[in-house]
């Protein structure tokens, strides 16, 4: 099949192209880099990908890509929550409009299949022990609101076109590839800079917060899943492990596959995103407790539905992760250091 993919120089988006180019399709990914990488362009064995620079907000481009592909996977998206919460209008030209651009190529050329990459952030304000794609989501962080609205977008394309959408809503994705240079990196990536570096991380409240952790190559066998089965058609599916890691877990193992003694600073909670004053300046400033409930919050999904109409299930031992992309991290900072 010929298979897009928007956002495809990010590490999820790059990964899905890897895999999926294993399997015989014809990838052609398209990113603006405002957040890709262009280590992220090229396979497992070195192969450059069909890379077009450009930008989902852009109709030309996005008509001219999707003519003639069998499948879209919509990865593009500003994905940061802080980056979100101090540009909104940026958040949702890039998350809801870039989606709607996208989708309405879909629906002209006649897609096969349109994936839209959501996130487990829109369950923010749920409370309940296990996260399942049935229950109701109310949201009010930027981006967790500018991805159900490019959910609730998808689902009615779905709904009076019957274009053959399906959601997939990523929780913490981990894996050799992760993004560990940018201001606010995941915290496999940031823990593990730090270290290699001789910091101590800093992280907020006492380390004992737990969420769920996919493996990216979990994630990826799961959207091949999704692009091939015909029940995936008008779902939602959680990508999770269906089990719960705590902070202060993953930082042990980062030291150890480090081999580093350093011990991390903890700060209080609501001091998350104190590297973005924007976001605390103005009449109305966002609130503290919002930022330590964020930071707080305990994630922990449900991969029933994917079992139960895929045969999907996570694989991917955590500890073995973990050391796999902690080993990824400490190999490029090394060629960084000898270019």
């Amino acid at each position: 099949m010929k298979i897009l993919i928007t956002g495809g120089a990010g590490f999820i988006g790059s990964r899905s192209a890897a895999w999926l180019r294993k399997q015989g399709h014809d990838i052609v990914i398209l990113d603006n880099m405002s957040y890709g990488s262009k280590d992220n362009l090229v396979d497992d064995d070195g192969n450059d990908f069909n890379f077009i620079l450009g930008d989902v907000r852009d109709e030309n481009i996005v008509n001219r890509l999707v003519k003639d592909k069998d499948v879209i996977l919509h990865f593009a998206a500003i994905a940061p929550l802080p980056d979100n919460q101090k540009d909104p209008n940026n958040s949702y030209q890039n998350n809801v409009i870039g989606t709607i651009n996208v989708l309405e190529a879909c629906r002209k050329f006649g897609i096969k299949k349109f994936v839209l990459a959501s996130t487990s952030a829109v369950y923010e304000n749920n409370d309940y022990d296990i996260l399942t794609e049935d229950l109701q989501v109310k949201p009010t962080l930027t981006y967790a609101v500018s991805k159900q609205s490019a959910e609730q977008i998808s689902l009615a394309y779905y709904e009076c076109y019957g274009l053959p959408v399906s959601i997939v809503r990523f929780f913490n994705v981990y894996g050799p590839h992760q993004d560990y240079k940018r201001k606010s990196p995941p915290l496999i990536g940031y823990i593990t800079r730090e270290l290699i570096l001789n910091k101590s991380p800093i992280l907020h409240s006492d380390g004992s917060q737990r969420r769920d952790y996919i493996h990216v190559s979990d994630l990826c066998k799961l959207v091949e899943c999704i692009i091939n089965n015909p029940a995936s058609i008008g779902e939602i599916f959680n990508a999770c492990s269906g089990t719960t890691r705590s902070v202060k877990e993953i930082f042990d193992l980062c030291a150890k596959r480090v081999q580093s003694d350093l011990t991390p600073v903890f700060r209080e909670s609501d001091k998350l995103w104190s590297s973005y004053p924007e976001l605390f300046k103005g009449c109305y400033q966002l609130k503290n407790e919002r930022i330590k409930k964020e930071t707080e919050k305990y994630a922990k999904g449900s991969y029933v539905k994917s079992e139960i109409l895929l045969n999907w299930k996570p694989e991917i031992d955590f500890k073995e992760g973990v050391f796999e992309s902690v080993d990824e991290i400490i190999n490029s900072m090394k060629r960084e250091t000898n270019t």
